[in-house]
Order: C-alpha cells, then structure tokens, then sequence
C-alpha cells in the first residue's frame, strides 16, 4: 500500500505493508521502509499510521519494528490512543495544506496537479 509520511518540507510516499494491532481496532498500520529523509541508518523498517503518516515504531528488522510499535500501543490507554490519533489528524490536513508532495526532484518538492 502506498501513503504518505510528513517530512520537514515535503510529503514523501512510502510503499509498506498492512499491520493490525488489537489496542487500536478499525487503525490501519503498515511497516515500511523510511521515508527518504530519514538519517538514521540503523532503524531500516517503521511502522507508521497510515491515515496520518505518524511513525509508531522503528528497528532493523520487520518484527522488531512491529513489537515496539506494539509495545508503544500497549503502554497507552484506549483513550489516550484515539486522542493522539484525532491530534495526528487534524496536524496531518494541516500539513497537507502547506507542504508539497515529494519526491525532491532537483531540490524542489514537486506537487502533484
């Protein structure tokens, strides 16, 4: 599946595959390789929500990047899930207003018509 992750300048597409976690029934998830702005060599596979793009977990494998986004979920209330998401969405329409699409191409971020 493909979405997008907020960068610093630019909204980047991703290609990821869809994870369900049971604390966050109905939220589709999907590991991931980075976006291409991330600097951090040694996390290769996120896992980010795909409606707002916000990255849940991270680490150098497939799994261990699901079981510390499983581990995040599991800290958190029910309740406190779906306000951070209902945050998440509302700073993600805002930053789709704002910020074009990726990827760079030529050092300028292009936005798709």
């Amino acid at each position: 599946m493909r979405f997008f992750i907020v960068g610093d300048i630019c909204l980047e597409e991703v290609i990821g595959e869809p994870v369900e976690f049971a604390e966050a029934p109905g939220e589709i998830y999907a590991v991931h390789r980075p976006h291409l702005g991330a600097t951090d060599a040694t996390c290769y596979w996120h896992v980010s929500h795909v409606e707002t793009g916000v990255r849940l977990g991270m680490g150098d494998s497939i799994n261990f990047a699901i079981d510390n986004a499983r581990r995040t979920l599991a800290s958190k209330t029910p309740v406190q899930i779906a306000e951070a998401l209902d945050a998440a969405r509302v700073r993600t329409q805002e930053a789709k207003k704002r910020l074009p699409i990726g990827p760079l191409v030529g050092g300028i971020a292009m936005r798709a018509e």
